[in-house]
């Protein structure tokens, strides 16, 4: 009983590495209960389930578990030795390493609400005082320990539109039939959802074109390219301070403008006569 319901909580809690490995069409950390359980295996010691860990090696043969194809369910459709369960857009990256896991132009750590205000794909205002890898303004006990995942202020895998997909992984975030891409004036080629003319020579696995850090030297030369960036976080809370608008270079869209009189939205600043364009209204505030 007690090993079940370790079990229970590391599927419920712990990220996934495997995408489906029952092949039930159900992504690991929506089931209850798999039908062929996986016990608690931590061959490197870090605590966390080795079955759970791309990174780590379950079977403890030398190979990690992305490139070992003796790991359950192991697929590999294009050739590159990484196993596609664990690498979502199939650029060759896990995506516990990649910046954008789906490879739609928006960072991984944008589309779990996390903030990022230079379009660099990592969390803003990052300090690591247990040295535990997970940045203080999202981790619950800076003082260590093997289960900071139970915390409330994490970023987590959000889920938008409830198709079992979490947004770092959906090509289509609330299902509206538009791809992410799209509806932060990306470019995607054929319609593909994907970033167009895949270039990535930092290998952070975010295309370079929209990449704010080309070359990770913590110089965000390339911000104003970035598709989707969050506001500041002054609080250090881990969460942005504003969320009501999405910027691209010059463009601002209002995400809660008024209806146009046919349906849809109106995007705010419009090109004023000279190519200029006009500054969105201000966020709305509520009288108390």
């Amino acid at each position: 009983m007690m090993i079940e319901m370790e079990f229970l909580i590391m599927l419920k809690l712990l990220p996934a590495a495997i995408a489906d490995q029952d092949a039930d069409g159900i992504p690991n950390w929506a089931i209850v209960l798999l039908a062929v359980p996986i016990l608690w295996v931590d061959n490197n010691g870090d605590g966390f389930n080795d079955w759970y860990d791309p990174g780590a090696d379950a079977d403890n043969d030398g190979i990690p578990n992305f490139y070992d194809v003796n790991f359950p369910g192991y697929f590999d459709s294009n050739g590159d030795g990484v196993n596609d369960n664990m690498d979502k857009d199939l650029d060759g990256i896990p995506n516990y390493l990649d910046r954008d896991s789906d490879n739609d132009g928006i960072p991984d750590t944008i589309e779990s609400f996390g903030v990022d205000a230079n379009g660099d794909g990592r969390i803003d205002n990052f300090t690591d005082v247990d040295n535990d890898g997970l940045s203080d303004n999202v981790d619950a006990n800076t003082a260590g320990g093997t289960f900071l995942r139970l915390s409330g202020i994490g970023l987590g895998a959000i889920d938008t539109d409830g198709d079992g997909i979490p947004n770092y992984l959906d090509l289509d975030s609330d299902n509206d039939g538009i791809p992410d891409i799209m509806e932060v004036f990306g470019v995607a080629a054929g319609n593909s959802a994907k970033v167009s003319g895949f270039i990535d020579t930092d290998g952070d696995g975010l295309a370079d074109s929209i990449d704010g850090d080309v070359g990770n030297d913590n110089v965000a030369e390339n911000s104003a390219n970035a598709l989707l960036k969050s506001g500041a976080d002054i609080n250090n809370d881990g969460k942005a301070d504003s969320w009501w608008a999405i910027t691209k270079s010059d463009l601002v869209m209002e995400m809660d403008a008024p209806p146009r009189p046919g349906g849809g939205r109106a995007p705010w600043g419009r090109p004023r006569a000279g190519g200029a364009r006009a500054a969105p209204p201000p966020p709305k505030t509520k009288s108390v």
